[in-house]
């Protein structure tokens, strides 16, 4: 994967999944601070996975 799109690709998870925010939530919750954490990544890398098959479906 070419490096700028996966750059942009990240800083669009970080922008629709702002871990201040939601590390702010999963803590008042009650999680831990390795289960918030745990839960942003995978959120962000669901997300930018979805960006690329969309990505790679437009192309096609």
């Amino acid at each position: 994967m070419k490096t700028r799109l996966l750059k942009r690709l990240r800083e669009e998870a970080r922008m629709h999944y702002s871990p201040m925010f939601l590390r702010e939530f999963a803590l008042s919750l009650g999680w831990s601070y390795t289960q918030a954490n745990k839960y942003i990544r995978t959120k962000q890398r669901i997300y930018i996975l979805r960006r690329v098959a969309e990505l790679k479906g437009k192309r096609k």
